[in-house]
């Protein structure tokens, strides 16, 4: 069942007839094309003057040379008229040169442009030296819960929760949920894909076995604070001595990020309000991606899981997202003391401190959650939890995930 993604369109349309680049990026088989070709169907604009072209297709191979691409546009609108024309290229990083072609179509004054990319590195910092300031960046994930649940049919409950934790939400792949084999061959294939052709080619990757190695130990970590030098650690505990150098980890895993693979998330001081760059979390852009290429549909503690999709829903709403870091001095233990909050999330002027916890029955756990809440007072606090407790206590508000997940409004 195929479902409209509403919001990334009206994302879109807001920059529609602007003297901005349209860019839409994710992930490859996210649904950027589904969601362009959604946009192109609400736009009530006669057709005649809207080319799309997917670069991908081996149809399309020949306009990957730009002469040719420019002689089949001209030829395209040649005996049309209008004072505009809507010109839609997917994949784009497959145009050679393609950011000097973008330019010499952006500067004709003739063109609404839309793009799309698997490639953030490639298309932000190609675009950015011509087009500062010019470019409007939209960033698609694969399906939400709320998506997820719409396009199986399903209920919101605690099964369907469960398998959107071990599944995922890439678009391609739920019509093969319950055919492991192909899920998971289908799964390596997409990561696979991203390595061979939006990474290995791009950037210095000397040994793709070893860069494979790394990415299945960060999907493995998602979740845990971590850093270039415990990555490398780890690494030699497993005999991997090839990748010991704490630049090339540092390379490998931005990569990775550009690739979408994986999103860092930063530790943020909340005593000096600065932001932390010598440790922070990896997670994965998609759990049934991470749980298949690392094996890890059991290897994984739920929580960690939970905190993923806590994550990623926290960034479909336009929040800014760190991990919380906290110095307490503790007067009457004469301690100091670094408390961990997982999420402060910032947009506009509201700020959300939030802790995600699976089991939330047990007072103890109850009193490690809510005791580092208890040293802010800037911002709303919530627990978000999975043993369905929803109530309002001590300027605290306790929500199931469920709920929260699938209802916006909720924050």
């Amino acid at each position: 069942m195929e479902i409209i993604r509403d919001k990334y369109i009206k994302k879109i349309c807001i920059y529609k007839d602007t003297d901005f680049i349209k860019i839409i990026t994710g992930i490859r088989r996210c649904g950027k094309t589904t969601i362009m070709k959604q946009y192109i169907n609400s736009l009530d604009i006669d057709k005649q003057y809207i080319l799309y072209i997917d670069m991908e297709k081996e149809i399309n191979s020949q306009y990957r040379d730009v002469n040719k691409l420019q002689t089949y546009i001209d030829s395209y609108f040649k005996s049309k008229k209008n004072n505009k024309f809507y010109l839609f290229i997917d994949e784009v990083q497959e145009i050679v040169d393609f950011e000097k072609y973008i330019l010499s179509l952006y500067n004709s004054k003739k063109f609404d442009i839309y793009i799309t990319g698997s490639n953030s590195h490639l298309i932000s910092s190609q675009l950015a030296t011509r087009f500062t300031g010019r470019e409007a960046q939209i960033n698609i994930f694969p399906f939400s819960y709320q998506e997820f649940i719409e396009s199986i049919g399903q209920e919101n409950n605690s099964e369907s929760l469960s398998e959107y934790l071990n599944v995922g939400g890439m678009p391609a792949l739920l019509n093969f949920r319950e055919h492991e084999v192909e899920f998971n061959d289908l799964s390596l294939a997409i990561v696979n894909n991203v390595i061979n052709k939006d990474l290995i080619p791009f950037f210095n990757i000397k040994n793709p076995t070893i860069f494979k190695d790394l990415l299945k130990y960060c999907f493995s970590i998602v979740g845990n604070i971590t850093s270039s030098s415990s990555i490398s650690n780890f690494l030699l505990s497993q005999k991997i001595t090839e990748l010991n150098n704490h630049t090339t980890i540092d390379n490998y895993i931005k990569s990775m990020c550009d690739g979408y693979l994986l999103y860092k998330c930063e530790r943020f001081n909340i005593n000096g309000k600065s932001v932390l760059k010598s440790k922070y979390k990896l997670y994965a852009v998609d759990l049934g991606l991470a749980n298949t290429y690392a094996n890890l549909k059991s290897n994984i503690n739920i929580g960690r899981k939970l905190e993923n999709i806590v994550f990623f829903e926290l960034k479909r709403r336009g929040y800014i997202v760190y991990i919380g870091n906290i110095i307490h001095k503790d007067s009457k233990e004469k301690t100091t003391k670094t408390l961990e909050i997982d999420f402060v999330a910032i947009r506009n002027k509201k700020v959300i401190y939030i802790q995600v916890c699976d089991d939330l029955t047990n007072q103890t756990t109850i009193d490690r959650e809510v005791y580092p809440l208890n040293l802010v007072h800037d911002g709303l606090r919530i627990i978000i939890n999975n043993s369905n407790i929803n109530k309002f206590d001590s300027g605290i508000e306790y929500i199931d995930i469920k709920k929260w997940i699938n209802k916006e409004e909720s924050l």
